[in-house]
């Protein structure tokens, strides 16, 4: 899947590209989740996870602590 996504031209940091995963099998990732999993901060978690939504990846549902970012394809 995430091969396919990059073959249509949308970029993918390594990390995202984990979240992606993560977030397609367990049908949900969390700011908190991204950076258990990535080893980031927590500005960088957000940063990256709202530009996986603004390429169309990914949709917030929720807000503050509670925000899921769900799969959008």
């Amino acid at each position: 899947m995430i091969g396919e996504i990059e073959k249509l031209g949308v970029e993918l940091n390594e990390r995202q590209r984990k979240a992606l995963q993560y977030a397609f099998r367990d049908g949900f990732i969390t700011n908190k989740v991204y950076k258990e999993l990535n080893k980031v901060s927590h500005e960088t978690a957000i940063q990256e996870l709202t530009q996986l939504v603004e390429k169309g990846l990914l949709t917030a549902s929720g807000k503050g602590r509670e925000t899921k970012y769900l799969p959008k394809i």
